[in-house]
């Protein structure tokens, strides 16, 4: 996906991983039936032979399931915040941001080595711990895998 702020664009995988280290949620969009929907999340990811893999759980019954059911294609947006930047117009405010953007396709994983991969990855980056999840551990959790299409991070520093 090509950016139209190119002098903005973050292409060092170091900066990326950074940011997303800093960061505990993201916020998945989809869409179902031309209703956009947008959910915030707790995260894990990988990155292995160039290709972003994240994860996110949430209930076995609902909007979110019921959406990605139905339509799998999502949007991914996790971002440092916001920092107000200002100057004597309101013309000179701006924020200062950095963010990291992918499109995918999400799944439902069903089988108990999955979902315990895409636990133990989410649990490592929520907490920085090691955890293990027994088969029980795992029955009543929907487990989402997101293989990224694309990912793009950005940046507005002050002055720039």
């Amino acid at each position: 996906m090509q950016m139209r702020r190119r002098d903005r664009e973050i292409t060092d995988i170091a900066e990326i991983k950074r940011i997303l280290g800093e960061n505990k949620v993201m916020r998945v969009g989809m869409c179902i039936d031309g209703v956009p929907y947008i959910t915030p999340v707790n995260f894990g990811y990988e990155l292995s032979e160039g290709r972003y893999t994240f994860w996110f759980h949430g209930a076995c019954k609902g909007r979110r399931i019921e959406t990605i059911e139905k339509n799998p294609c999502v949007f991914i947006e996790i971002d440092n915040g916001c920092e107000i930047t200002g100057g004597r117009t309101a013309c000179d405010y701006s924020c200062d941001y950095e963010s990291v953007m992918a499109q995918g396709t999400a799944r439902i994983l069903e089988r108990y080595e999955e979902k315990r991969k895409g636990l133990i990855a989410l649990m490592k980056h929520q907490t920085g711990m090691d955890f293990d999840f027994a088969p029980e551990d795992t029955e009543n959790v929907a487990v989402f895998e997101v293989i990224a299409d694309w990912v793009t991070a950005k940046a507005r520093a002050s002055g720039k």
